[in-house]
């Protein structure tokens, strides 16, 4: 297991442990590909989110897949996408996706 392996370990049980302290109803998606994290509301799936401590190139479309899956199946306009320092909004495949530090996530809520 390489070391970033590991940060990208901690940075999921961070985002789980303040979606948790925020009472959201958290999911986590297996189809094809994988999302970290489902949130729902009482309207259904609201919210897609992949943590990944780096995203690279190699393991972009990897990582990426899922969250886009999710979207697709539960018409979800946006998802999110939290790293170390990546931040941008891009779109793909007619979806947005937003990358946020996790340090920055964690400050808005």
């Amino acid at each position: 297991m390489r070391f970033s392996e590991d940060l990208g370990r901690l940075y999921e049980n961070v985002v789980f442990l303040h979606l948790l302290h925020q009472q959201n109803e958290i999911f986590y998606w297996k189809n094809k590909n994988e999302c970290d994290f489902l949130i729902r509301t009482t309207r259904g799936p609201q919210e897609a989110i992949q943590v990944c401590y780096t995203l690279a190139k190699e393991k972009e479309e990897r990582e990426l897949k899922g969250l886009l899956e999710v979207m697709d199946r539960f018409r979800i306009k946006s998802g999110l996408v939290i790293t170390e320092s990546q931040e941008a909004s891009e779109k793909v495949k007619g979806k947005t996706l937003h990358f946020l530090p996790l340090w920055k996530w964690l400050l808005r809520e």
